[in-house]
């Protein structure tokens, strides 16, 4: 059984394993974790890179490297 958590709207919806792994994933690279960002990465990159494609198409690999950068020096 899933966690509940605020969804889109406020509405409650039940969080996925993906989710709440990402959310342990964050908190423990902003401590430094380097595992955990592999793991942040690897569950976040297929889905911001679907996004830009379908926004910025040819650039998208570079953008996506760009916010990349910016989330690795943000996340602390």
């Amino acid at each position: 059984m899933g966690e509940w958590i605020v969804g889109k709207g406020g509405r409650a919806q039940r969080a996925s394993a993906d989710d709440l792994a990402l959310g342990v994933a964050v908190a423990r690279a902003q401590g430094g974790d380097e595992a955990a960002f592999l793991v942040l990465y690897r569950l976040a990159h297929p889905g911001l890179l679907g996004y830009l494609r379908g926004t910025v198409d040819e650039s998208a690999e570079d953008v996506a490297a760009a916010a990349w950068r910016e989330i690795a020096r943000e996340l602390p």
